[in-house]
């Protein structure tokens, strides 16, 4: 029985801390599903290169800086057959030649663009931002740390796998690489290492260390870096592309990867408008429940450098002051500088059997973007909430000495969960 105990609670944990990968979804759907978050609408997704050279990763919490899901791109293989990225890290030269073609767009940031390139792996997609900013969240990592870093090896170095974050639209000169430190310094092996760039730098073994060899809470790659963010200027409404690859230099053997945090791939609106009700007692988190529940409202904004009138409009079939308490304000004044105001109101017992009634709040905002108002409704429905009953069994004398008895209480109406005595 103790063995027994020991597997189940041990096994559990020991997949926590593993990369697991797999290439069930497509590209399109890897982009739309895994990597987009909020403000972002993506289209026209085109991958080239290995069909297992890109999937969907989980990783432990402490695995990949924190990042326990995303989209994996490798120079060789995400399958899980030794020599993909999947822990520990035992073996010294990790990888394999998927015998794909090179990148010529990749030989721009070589110091030697006469070196050859292998086994790329380019991801690409058009998308529109909400805002004027986009952001993503990355790791680079690779089997080639520390052995052929100027560390190691003198001069150029002719075997230091590459990747870039290439960004093209309105505003932006070409196809900008935005795959870069805060020091704008390009992101490779030659930058970001023991030496360069320290502070960016993880450490990962070299194949024969531990605890890195023997606990598969550690990835294969011998280093990576530390999670960082990719940032472009943008227009909001405008079409941008953005092409992410990763290749092998001078040879195909060792490999590389890039880490795409999910869900990273952001772009925040000038304007956020949030609701969140105290409680939630239906399955429909529109529906509050009367006389128990109350609505608070958040409206922010990113530029603070004017004032700012919201005009707030309340419609729909519930009563003022009746079946709501009346602390809706007409409109929200945003003094310079100041960038959130928020209020609530509450959902009032009023003891009338009337049905679910409707409150509808419609901010009128200014969509610098549209160059037009537009109005955002938030309906609520209120509920009435059935008056409780409690029926006990029949009448059952109870002896001194006798059993305990359990009473069975029916219980109707109410709000779960309902407690007792």
């Amino acid at each position: 029985m103790k063995l027994v105990l020991y597997i189940v609670l041990f096994f559990p944990i020991l997949l926590m801390g593993q990369i697991s990968t797999n290439i069930s979804q497509s590209p399109t759907q890897l982009v739309q599903n895994v990597l987009l978050g909020e403000g972002v609408v993506i289209s026209n997704v085109v991958f080239t290169g290995s069909g297992t050279a890109i999937g969907e990763f989980t990783a432990g919490p402490t695995t990949v800086n924190g990042m326990t899901n995303g989209i994996i791109m490798t120079t060789g293989t995400v399958l899980n057959n030794g020599e993909g990225p999947q822990g520990p890290n035992n073996q010294t030269s990790s990888g394999t030649d998927n015998q794909m073609a090179g990148s010529s767009l990749l030989q721009t940031l070589l110091n030697d663009p006469s070196l050859n390139t292998f086994n790329a792996a380019r991801l690409e997609f058009d998308f529109v931002a909400n805002g004027d900013e986009v952001n993503f969240n990355y790791v680079f990592a690779s089997e080639e740390y520390l052995e052929y870093t100027p560390t190691y090896v003198e001069g150029i170095n002719a075997f230091t796998d590459v990747f870039g974050l290439f960004i093209s639209g309105p505003g932006i000169s070409g196809n900008q690489n935005i795959a870069r430190l805060p020091n704008n310094q390009v992101v490779s092996i030659d930058n970001v290492n023991d030496v360069s760039n320290s502070a960016y730098y993880v450490d990962n073994g070299d194949g024969n260390e531990s605890p890195y060899n023997s606990s598969n809470s550690f990835m294969q790659y011998d280093g990576y870096t530390r999670t960082l963010t990719a940032t472009s200027t943008v227009q909001c409404d405008q079409t941008y592309h953005l092409t992410i690859i990763i290749t092998d230099v001078g040879d195909g053997i060792l490999d590389s990867g890039i880490f795409l945090e999910g869900q990273s791939l952001i772009s925040i609106a000038p304007i956020q408008i949030s609701m969140e009700t105290s409680a939630t007692f239906f399955d429909d988190p529109t529906i509050i429940a009367e006389g128990c529940t109350s609505a608070e409202y958040t409206f922010s904004r990113i530029d603070t450098e004017l004032p700012l009138v919201v005009p707030i409009t309340v419609t729909g079939t519930a009563a003022l002051g009746l079946d709501y308490s009346n602390t809706i304000p007409p409109s929200l004044n945003f003094a310079a500088g100041e960038s959130s105001k928020n209020f609530s109101f509450a959902a009032l017992l009023d003891n009338v059997d009337e049905g679910i009634e409707t409150v509808i709040i419609t901010f009128s905002v200014f969509d610098e973007c549209k160059g037009i108002y537009v109005d955002t409704p938030f309906v609520l429905q209120i509920k009435q909430v059935e008056p409780i009953q409690v029926v006990l069994e029949n009448d059952t004398i109870f002896c001194d000495g006798a059993p305990n008895l359990v009473l069975t209480p029916l219980i109707t109406g109410g709000l779960e969960p309902i407690t007792y005595v």
